[in-house]
């Protein structure tokens, strides 16, 4: 069986962080641009009720995701 020297170990965590990082900062970027950008304020209450609630389940599936990188990572 091969020993995995540490240099190795090192460069791998680096990368794990480096692409938890990231993943978080995409999902917040694309979570705000939801919130300003997406949300039709102009239409009808219905419009508006079904987006919130879109926007909760995308709120809801990041927190998620990131509880599941931070697990698996």
């Amino acid at each position: 069986m091969k020993k995995v020297s540490n240099d190795f170990k090192k460069r791998e965590s680096i990368w794990k962080i480096i692409i938890y990082t990231l993943a978080l900062i995409l999902t917040v970027t694309y979570i705000v641009y939801r919130i300003f950008f997406t949300l039709p304020i102009h239409n009808s209450w219905l419009h508006i009720a079904i987006a919130i609630i879109v926007l909760g389940l995308e709120v809801f599936e990041a927190i998620d995701f990131t509880i599941y990188y931070f697990n698996v990572l």
